[in-house]
């Protein structure tokens, strides 16, 4: 048995007491705090009926054919936690506002039936500590389908409202930050009275746009960017403490309305970021996470080739540790339990020209073209789909890292091809995930019928 953000005080039989950790022993009014049990477990010896101060909890099936399945997923102490049952597993795509520009992508466009989530990228944080659109236009003013001058609700926003009426079950969640707009979480993590007033924001937010919930891309706490240099080592708990003051508008939210409203957040997959995250914390307050297992090697080493989002190392690869396997470990280490992570996938690669050898992680005399001007030696996966149909035998397999690659004697791309994903749906079931996560929609291919699709190879084989 094992379980996590909780101390197991004693046990005797089928009746164990468990105790709150140091960092969760309080609960604010309308907070919820969750603990997270697991038994061991075969699929001919299963643990059912677990009850918590008498209540049932949700029961998860045992998956991946070993033996860590069974058991269940305590419920909350307290209403409104957000906690899905692990057996609920999610595929998650991220859909970029300025998709509707140069590469010509809108909503309606999205695989919305093989999604359980969509989320949109992004929002920001004003100078007033608040959530804040970052195009107004691509989001509420420009007219898509049959918006006219008078419609409400126009933009993303609206193509989101058309798309959820035609899906009732998909939700949809709004990101706040990402790579160019984490500079102010810092700030507005800090204090009670700030955590507050940006929860207030993005409650109200929510609300008006009709949206699901948040997703936090904290680009990333404790560690700084070059273009992030605020940064405070407080942020380390922080973080958890900004969830946890969204998590008390979205219950009070939900106890006006009845809807539920879900927080997640996108964490980094390099361990020397994510092990300055009170992850455990974080995860207590979240109903998953996004984990950003890609970029692991790309364009900005124009000089060696290599592997985006390798699942395992290759032996030639200059650090073991940047691998997806590595960062679910070190995520399931510090206390995330395995339900809430999910794991991300990139329907895009990195490639590069003058490359000799096919093996990884070779020399190269530059980055790739790419499939823009402006992105040179990033490829949508749609655009190396197109180069594997034209040239088959260009597309390898790197056994030991798990993962695909395109080599045709000069341009050499590492991306995650049909073969990739589907290699890590099945991790993602021997590890009891709650998932996968795509970024970005706008990359795969846009063939919604297409057996080569990501989106629809992760909705339709989802284990």
């Amino acid at each position: 048995m094992s379980f996590w953000s909780a101390k197991g005080l004693q046990g005797s039989g089928s009746r164990w007491s468990f105790s709150n950790e140091t960092w969760n022993g309080t609960i604010a009014p309308g907070q919820s705090v969750t603990f997270g049990l697991q038994t061991a477990s075969s699929a001919d010896k299963i643990a059912k009926n677990i009850v918590l101060n008498g209540t049932p909890s949700v029961e998860a099936p045992v998956t991946g054919g070993g033996s860590s399945g069974g058991g269940g997923v305590v419920p909350p102490v307290t209403g409104g936690g957000g906690t899905a049952p692990a057996s609920a597993r999610r595929v998650v795509a991220y859909y970029p506002s300025w998709g509707i520009y140069e590469k010509g992508y809108q909503v309606s466009d999205i695989p919305a039936d093989k999604l359980t989530h969509i989320i949109h990228a992004f929002a920001r944080i004003s100078p007033a500590g608040e959530i804040a659109m970052i195009d107004s236009w691509a989001d509420v003013e420009k007219p898509f389908g049959s918006d006219t001058w008078d419609t409400p609700l126009r933009g993303n926003f609206g193509a989101y409202k058309r798309l959820k009426a035609t899906y009732p079950k998909l939700r949809v969640l709004i990101a706040v930050g990402g790579w160019f707009d984490s500079g102010r979480f810092s700030d507005v993590a800090a204090t009670a009275d700030a955590r507050a007033k940006f929860a207030v924001s993005v409650r109200n937010f929510v609300v008006k746009y009709g949206f699901d919930g948040v997703d936090l891309d904290w680009e990333y706490p404790v560690v700084a960017t070059d273009v992030n240099a605020n940064v405070r080592p407080q942020d380390r708990g922080n973080f958890a403490l900004l969830a946890a003051a969204i998590r008390t508008e979205f219950d009070a939210q939900q106890a006006i309305d009845g809807r539920t409203y879900e927080i997640t957040a996108a964490t980094p997959a390099g361990f020397d970021k994510f092990e300055e995250i009170d992850l455990a914390a974080l995860a207590a307050n979240l109903s998953f996470i996004n984990l950003m297992t890609y970029d692991f090697h790309g364009r900005w080493n124009a000089a060696q080739t290599g592997h985006n989002a390798p699942l395992f190392a290759s032996a030639s690869a200059p650090n073991g540790r940047y691998t997806a396997d590595e960062a679910v470990r070190g995520h399931l280490a510090a206390g995330v339990p395995s339900n809430k992570i999910v794991l991300g996938v990139p329907s895009y690669g990195y490639g590069w020209v003058g490359v000799k050898s096919s093996a990884p992680y070779g020399g190269a005399t530059g980055t790739g073209p790419g499939t823009l001007p402006a992105e040179p030696g990033f490829y949508d996966y749609r655009t190396v789909a197109e180069l594997v149909r034209t040239n088959p035998s260009a597309e390898k397999w790197d056994e030991q890292a798990q993962s695909s690659y395109y080599y045709d004697g000069n341009l050499w791309i590492g991306y995650d091809s049909p073969r990739a994903l589907r290699r890590k749906l099945t991790y993602v079931a021997d590890k009891n995930l709650g998932g996968v996560m795509f970024w970005e929609t706008s990359t795969d291919i846009r063939d919604n019928s297409s057996a080569s699709q990501l989106m629809r190879i992760a909705g339709s084989e989802m284990p």
